[in-house]
């Protein structure tokens, strides 16, 4: 059986602003964590769906949101989205509003994060077992990795407690939009490299197992992904704490 593929990404949802980052990979509510109480984390449950589709209905959007040719190869895949949204409570440290344009300087009080994860299996109607437990082995990882979440988060506030960033414009909200920009980016691009990243890298590794131990039914792909998580995710807990 080939490797399905799968879709994968991120949702930063800051300031009313969607950054979506989304690959396809071809191959073959919780307290916050963290012990400053000004970032505090809310965490939904994992919500897993599966979609069955026809021979027929393989076509999948990828990338841009353009539809791939027919993918006959494709036996199935999970998509999965690591949602993360981020909100700020701020200071005013500095404000000018009175030469014909804005400049502010914001600082970073609190942070609070709500977060979420859902996750869609698309398998054929009537999927063999070998496949729906192979997509069950992404959703695993998927869960596992989601564990971390929490403490990514709390980390990616500490990036920007407390920090000033400054923006200017032609009037006020232009201003503290691009000066809240700064602190967003950094924000998404630390729940990002903990989340969606490792599980991009975690999943590939998954897949590379599953395909050196195709032949060994006893080698169950529940432990193959357990194996993977442990390979490349536990040295990443060690980072977070």
């Amino acid at each position: 059986m080939s490797v399905p593929d799968r879709l994968s990404g991120l949702g930063i949802l800051l300031a009313a602003i969607v950054s979506l980052s989304a690959c396809t990979n071809s191959s073959g509510g919780e307290p916050g964590a963290g012990e400053n109480s000004n970032v505090q984390v809310e965490k939904e449950a994992p919500r897993v769906e599966t979609k069955n589709f026809s021979a027929a209905q393989a076509k999948f959007r990828s990338g841009g949101g353009k539809k791939d040719p027919l993918a006959t190869d494709v036996e199935g895949y999970t998509e999965w989205f690591y949602s993360c949204k981020a909100t700020f409570e701020t200071e005013d440290i500095r404000s000018d509003d009175t030469n014909g344009a804005a400049s502010v300087a914001l600082k970073i009080k609190s942070v609070k994060f709500d977060l979420a994860l859902p996750i869609t299996l698309h398998l054929p109607a009537n999927a063999p077992a070998d496949l729906k437990e192979h997509e069950d082995g992404h959703v695993q990882i998927c869960s596992m990795i989601y564990g971390l979440a929490g403490k990514v988060a709390s980390q990616a506030g500490k990036q920007v407690l407390g920090r000033t960033f400054e923006g200017m414009g032609k009037d006020m909200a232009e201003a503290r939009a691009m000066a809240l920009g700064q602190a967003e980016r950094i924000v998404a691009r630390v729940y990002q490299e903990g989340t969606n990243d490792l599980a991009e890298q975690v999943s590939r590794k998954y897949d590379q197992l599953c395909h050196r131990y195709s032949d060994e039914p006893q080698m169950s792909r529940a432990s193959l992904a357990q194996s993977a998580y442990n390979e490349l995710a536990e040295p990443a807990v060690t980072v977070i704490k």
